[in-house]
């Protein structure tokens, strides 16, 4: 009589049923949401790193009519200029700066739809979802993931790739190895990154030729990853730069990485260790996946091919971090989206087999809690990155615009700029400043003045110059504001009625700046063009601070002081 009152008060129409088993995917639902406007807000405001810098850089150099390999310095693959190209507007690098930043995050959003489809194939819908919630929750792939880099657009390639294995069409079919070849193809004319995960597939259409005994598995994905490389000698040979892509994004890149035993090479430990600090969460979550993933390669028939090929390929990629000499950050990128994959699945998958057997409440749960962790681990650092951080660099690139001429040349071994360069290599890391060194580019001081340089942007490459390097800046430039410096003369520290010698290194439009009675060979000088090449000078009487300076319009913060324009990994 009791258990019939009970079910009166509480009929059994599954309402209740049915609302239990929405909420945690509710809970997800708005988890997700708030990752994605996240997202949003660290494309927008984080700071730009320096190579992103370059390269948006050198989509602008491309759009401004000078030829990549020849008429500069670039030891990158040219695929993600080519496709920066229309986002670059040579009269506006801020927007240029902002939409590259669209770019970039639309590729990693892609990504992450891709990732989300592969755990949809290999777990179902539910798997996919959650894929999607880790991947947005993870600060290594957000934060590195909507930088202008090729890294992100490696991630998607490789994607891809992993996609077409897990396509539902006939595995026989070895079409869809040629596909992997062709993303894969694409991906070394981004990064020659590129090589890890080639080598993983190629290893797979090694083995599947050899099992199945079908050469083509094997020959029709390596013509296919060759083919766009053929279509790039032949546009470079058509352009008449073949000879200097192939030295500098192919050999050049290619002694960097094999003779990086000559310099300070490091582990990928200490970074993994320090990006999973703020996603201890994930990598908790990862790990037990991996360990599904064993235990179900340990039970016989457990486990299918496609998640053998997965933790295999995710195994495989996450070594190559250790082959690589210089594993900064960004370099994750590529490996985190399987390892998203893996370990969504192995959650749902875990879930279901152990359904019977635990508190269904639990079982319903568990998927939200364990996104709900990810996300307390990693909203701080995510909301600390959507601060506005870019007013700095923006400037830089407004002030910049507005003091100088289009034609005028600038030098800072950055690109922190949209006007001509006045440094062939005008990106300049670490291996190409010791290449410098040695004598492989020519002395800056003469291109310098070869070139007309009319500004120079402090940064701290900039402060790697040399003492007679710095000698020349200071003789021949003079602070603006913030961080640019402009053809000019200090001459606060100048000898009253005493001849020195300023040399123009072009002929612009200059003027006295200070209290006092300035001479410019022999006559007074308040304003006027000076042509390029020596001067004598004189100060006859300075009172305060005085200087000799491009007759730009004024900065529109006075002698603002100059900051770090790019913070170092942190």
């Amino acid at each position: 009589m009791q258990e019939e009152d009970t079910r009166a008060r509480f009929p059994a129409d599954g309402r209740i049923e049915r609302a239990l088993g929405v909420a945690p995917w509710v809970l997800i639902a708005f988890l997700i949401a708030a990752a994605i406007v996240l997202l949003v807000l660290v494309s927008v405001n984080r700071e730009f790193q320096v190579d992103e810098v370059e390269h948006i850089h050198t989509a602008y150099n491309l759009r401004d009519g000078r030829l990549i390999y020849r008429d500069f310095v670039q030891v990158h693959p040219p695929l993600l200029y080519v496709l920066l190209y229309p986002f670059v507007d040579p009269d506006d690098p801020v927007s240029s700066y902002r939409l590259a930043r669209v770019f970039s995050a639309t590729v990693l959003l892609a990504t992450i739809g891709l990732l989300a489809w592969c755990a949809h194939r290999l777990a179902g819908r539910r798997a996919a979802t959650v894929a999607a919630g880790l991947a947005l929750f993870q600060t290594t792939l957000i934060e590195r993931g909507i930088e202008v880099r090729g890294d992100g657009l490696l991630a998607l390639l490789v994607m891809a790739a992993l996609a077409s294995e897990l396509s539902p069409r006939p595995r026989a079919g070895v079409w869809r190895f040629a596909f992997q070849g062709l993303m894969l193809g694409l991906g070394l004319l981004v990064t020659l990154k590129a090589l890890f995960p080639l080598a993983l597939f190629g290893l797979h259409w090694l083995w599947t030729a050899a099992r199945r005994r079908r050469l083509d598995a094997v020959l029709l994905p390596i013509a296919a990853c060759f083919l766009p490389l053929l279509v790039t000698v032949a546009l470079t040979l058509h352009f008449g730069n073949l000879r200097e892509f192939v030295q500098q994004s192919l050999l050049d890149a290619g002694s960097a990485g094999l003779g990086a035993k000559e310099r300070a090479t490091f582990s990928p430990l200490p970074y993994l260790i320090h990006e999973g600090r703020r996603n201890l969460a994930f990598f908790v979550i990862v790990l037990c996946a991996v360990a599904i993933e064993l235990r179900a390669l340990r039970s016989s028939g457990a486990s299918t091919s496609e998640r053998r090929f997965v933790l295999w390929l995710s195994a495989g990629l996450f070594a190559s971090l250790w082959a690589n000499p210089f594993p900064w950050p960004y370099v994750q990128v590529t490996v985190l989206p399987f390892l998203v994959v893996l370990a969504a699945t192995a959650m749902v998958r875990f879930v279901d087999e152990h359904a019977g057997r635990m508190n269904v409440s639990l079982v319903r749960w568990l998927p939200a809690i364990a996104l709900l962790l990810v996300a307390l681990t990693a909203t701080p650092r995510l909301a600390a990155k959507s601060l506005p951080a870019t007013s700095a660099q923006l400037d830089t690139l407004r002030e910049v615009q507005r003091v100088s001429a289009p034609d005028d040349r600038f030098f800072d071994l950055a690109g922190l700029y949209f006007r001509p360069d006045a440094y062939p290599v005008f990106a300049m890391s670490g291996d190409l400043f010791r290449w410098y060194t040695l004598g492989r580019f020519p002395p800056i001081p003469d291109t310098l003045r070869a070139n007309e340089a009319v500004g120079i942007i402090l940064n701290y490459r900039v402060s790697w110059l040399r003492p007679h390097e710095r000698q020349f800046v200071r003789e021949r430039f003079v602070h603006y504001t913030g961080n640019i410096l402009l053809l000019g003369r200090n001459l606060v520290r100048a000898p009253v009625g005493v001849d020195f010698e300023f040399e123009a290194l072009k002929g612009k439009r200059f003027r006295f700046d200070g209290e006092g009675v300035l001479r410019i060979d022999g006559s007074p000088f308040v304003e006027g063009m000076l042509t390029k090449g020596p001067h004598r000078i004189r100060v006859q009487a300075l009172a305060g601070p005085g200087r000799l300076i491009l007759a730009s319009a004024p900065p529109d913060v006075a002698a603002a002081e100059p900051v770090d324009l790019f913070v170092p990994f942190d």
